[in-house]
């Protein structure tokens, strides 16, 4: 491991004199002085300041001179001690580079302890244990208590369950940072904490320079970073949108603009040193969380290859681009989900039936006539510090045009192949007919609840990322989420031909290129309080919900068993109008219902898990549909929108402390059982 658990007094200095055999290494560093952030924001634009080349030159050779005297004015036995330990050292890291190697005769290795093949053994052993525990955390209901044990037990079942979960993108980076978190890391564990972490950070000035640079230095006062910064870099964000460095998941990006500045200045012996050094300093600042990190990584991998195995057996199908590859379409056998398929003409081969609607899958002349009238309204996607603009090209190479056609409120909305974003959240493209042309949007479908959401807006992730930072709200959740019809046409739409994988362009950008985008929250909600945010669903979507039916909020919920509204806003549950199935990563395969209320002003969607659990989705105001695909007027439903899963603090003492999620208590024991129409809802549907 490393110095600050088993290092000896006096060890540190030595460390640091056999580690400083590097060339000019400040020249990969900006010049602007140090500022202190609330984030720490990697900054690697090159510099053309000849004057700060020359300090930076003689920095690094005044450097190398002090590091040469130290060792030159050693002598008698204090020198004897300072070469053992650096050839003790010197040996540790000959055995960390060469650990991989294959040989034949291992005698011939004279660095290699006669233990060495056992802890190679023990290694293996190791990441198998850890990634059993990974993988009985997601199959066990994501409690902590699979991680901390001292080893797990998984079915060969629950394996196959976790690697499909993986395949088809069910587990998101939002639940490995959850899975995260709950490791104990080096800077709240006894013993360590951040003093003895710099100091080993500080003993090799490569990690002191990555450090330095992360957390907003230069090269003029590196030398500064100290241990408060250090704590800084993996507090907790101040603000939501801020960079999270707590887990390695955060340190991803730090890492890769790091390691991709330096490469084009470095020879590849000092690239090689550097990127060793990354990976300590990783190690140091993360623990078993890395640990972790890395065994989820390689399960993933494993998933992945296993689904690309089954991609290159599978038969091309319509609409689907040459350079994508696909997730096998998710299977709902224990639901009620007949489908009849149906061939008409040319101009509409197949038409997909359920016992509440349709779809129909779009022949190739058709789409690309719709793409001939496709119309983007996004703001510019920044990609590498260039900006993007989407075009119906670029949705056409990457297959996304139209394939599928849905009526919602005699309104023909045309869908794309569902495709992945990075870190598995699905998503797909919509294209409204209006009078002034096909306006293209983008729907995401939100992992924990399982239903399809409108992008409004979004903010841009940290310089460099290439990502999306932060997802609009607009008014507010319930009035960005998508009618039931066009929730039940998506959620065929993958069952029907599985989940496009795009690998010849960034996902984010096909997907955002629609919506405007924002350098900051507080840019945001500057914009939103002034009413200067842009796009159509401001200009088309009510400010405030419809009325007040459903003004249930207050300080405490609603008792369950006084849940209630009059008649003709009720659920007719002989009425229904769509039925279909989606996942949550909380509660697993859900069955989703629709019906008409008895007046005919609302949709209800009812939801039910495979324990026949149910919950109410959404209630969905029968108001015109607007060219985002949204209804124009919206609904707040309060206590009747709880849903199963909810966050400890907004549980109101009904959560279920035996059945939690992380930061989620089940509400079923205490609160959704006893909902009169839910009771009456389950009655009718099992």
């Amino acid at each position: 491991m490393f110095s600050w658990l088993k290092a000896e007094e006096g060890d540190e200095e030595n460390i640091m004199g056999s580690a400083m055999d590097i060339v000019s290494p400040m020249e990969f560093f900006e010049n602007e002085p140090a500022k202190k952030r609330k984030a720490p924001i990697l900054n690697l634009e090159e510099s053309e300041d000849a004057e700060n080349t020359d300090m930076i030159d003689k920095l690094a050779e005044k450097m190398s001179e002090e590091v040469d005297g130290k060792k030159l004015t050693k002598s008698g036995p204090e020198k004897e001690k300072v070469t053992v330990k650096t050839e003790k050292v010197e040996k540790a890291s000959s055995r960390r580079r060469e650990k991989n190697a294959k040989v034949l005769d291992a005698s011939i290795l004279p660095w290699m302890d006669e233990n060495e093949d056992e802890t190679l053994d023990d290694d293996a052993l190791q990441a198998e244990r850890t990634q059993r525990k990974i993988m009985a955390y997601f199959m066990g209901g994501k409690s902590a208590r699979s991680l901390s044990a001292a080893d797990a037990s998984v079915s060969a079942m629950e394996e196959a369950s976790f690697y499909r979960a993986l395949e088809q993108g069910e587990i998101t980076e939002d639940d490995v940072e959850l899975l995260l978190l709950q490791v104990r890391d080096p800077l709240h564990t006894v013993g360590v904490g951040a003093e003895r972490m710099f100091e080993e950070i500080a003993s090799d000035p490569r990690k002191k320079q990555i450090l330095a640079l992360a957390t907003g230095y230069n090269a003029r006062n590196w030398q500064q970073v100290n241990e408060r910064a250090l704590r800084d870099f993996l507090a907790v964000p101040i603000e939501e949108g801020d960079a999270d460095r707590r887990t390695p998941l955060g340190f991803a990006s730090v890492k890769e603009h790091f390691l991709r500045g330096i490469k084009p200045r470095a020879s590849e012996s000092e690239y090689k040193a550097y990127a060793e050094s990354m990976e300590e300093l990783e190690q140091i600042l993360y623990g078993q969380r890395y640990d972790f990190y890395v065994q989820f990584e390689n399960l993933r991998s494993k998933a992945l290859e296993s689904a690309r195995d089954v991609d290159e057996r599978s038969v091309r199908k319509p609409g689907r681009s040459q350079g994508a590859k696909r997730v096998q379409p998710q299977e709902f056998d224990d639901f009620d989900t007949e489908v009849v398929a149906e061939e008409l003409t040319e101009e509409s081969p197949v038409r997909i039936t359920r016992k509440s609607g349709e779809i129909v899958l779009i022949g190739t002349e058709r789409s690309e006539s719709i793409l001939n009238r496709v119309v983007i309204e996004g703001g510019a996607w920044i990609e590498n510090g260039k900006e993007l603009y989407l075009n119906s090209f670029n949705l056409a190479e990457a297959g996304l045009g139209p394939a599928y056609e849905v009526d919602v409120a005699s309104v023909q909305v045309y869908l794309s192949s569902i495709f992945q974003l990075p870190g598995g959240r699905a998503a797909a493209i919509g294209y409204v007919p209006t009078a002034k042309g096909v306006k293209a949007r983008s729907y995401h479908r939100n992992n924990s609840e399982g239903l399809w959401y409108y992008l409004p807006d979004y903010v841009r992730g940290p310089e460099g990322s290439n990502k999306i930072g932060w997802y609009g709200e607009g008014y507010g959740a319930e009035s960005l989420i998508l009618p039931i019809k066009l929730q039940e046409a998506l959620s065929e739409a993958e069952r029907h031909d599985g989940m496009k994988l795009i690998t010849g362009e960034n996902p984010f950008f096909l997907f955002a290129g629609t919506a405007y985008g924002y350098n900051s929250r507080q840019e945001y909600n500057d914009r939103l309080a002034t009413g200067r945010l842009k796009g159509a669903y401001y200009q088309e979507v009510s400010t405030r919900p419809s009325d007040h039916d459903f003004e249930t909020i207050g300080v405490h919920k609603v008792a369950p068993q006084m849940l209630s509204i009059s008649i003709d806003k009720a659920p007719d549950f002989k009425e229904r109008i769509a039925q279909f199935s989606t996942t949550s990563i909380l509660v697993g395969k859900v069955l989703a219902n629709g019906f008409e209320s008895h007046g005919g002003r609302y949709n209800w969607l009812f939801c039910r898990d495979a324990k026949n659990r149910a919950w109410i989705g959404n209630v969905e105001a029968t108001a015109p549909v607007t060219s985002t695909g949204l209804r124009r007027e919206w609904v707040l439903a309060g206590d009747f929108s709880t849903p199963l899963y909810e966050y400890s603090r907004q549980s109101d003492g009904y959560g279920d402390p035996r059945d939690t999620k992380g930061p989620y208590q089940c509400m079923w024991k205490n609160y959704l059982s006893k909902v009169p129409m839910i009771k009456k809802f389950l009655q009718v549907s099992l």
